[in-house]
């Protein structure tokens, strides 16, 4: 990859992360069909990273809204172990099925999810 490809790929980040932090939803479904379509990249290596990508920013904006105070996250602690512990477990069950998945199928799944989720948000 060249520098060039890796500064576009961090603007786009950074754009869809915004949009999942604003809307609540589509850095994954947005990004990983752009990275599998315009930059040939394979869903064996996508999926750890947006995984990791998004654990990451999870976490900072966790930590900066009990910080501001804008949610005591120690408040529900129930709720924060269970999801905890669902996120973790679907981001193994889907780092498990990318690798014993054909490549092929996945990158169908992820244009038909696409295209299904744009449908839904026009309506």
């Amino acid at each position: 990859m060249t520098i060039t490809t890796i500064i576009l790929l961090m603007l786009l980040a950074f754009c869809f992360e915004t949009v999942d932090s604003t809307y609540g939803m589509g850095y994954g479904t947005l990004f990983v069909p752009i990275m599998i379509m315009f930059f040939g990249l394979e869903p064996l290596i996508i999926v750890p990273a947006v995984m990791v990508s998004e654990m990451s920013t999870g976490l900072l904006s966790g930590s900066l809204f009990h910080i501001y105070k804008v949610y005591d996250i120690w408040y529900n602690k129930k709720i924060i172990l269970l999801l905890l512990i669902c996120s973790f477990i679907g981001a193994f069950l889907s780092l498990v099925l990318v690798v014993k998945l054909n490549p092929a199928f996945i990158k169908s799944y992820i244009t038909w999810l696409v295209i299904i989720m744009g449908l839904i948000s026009l309506v």
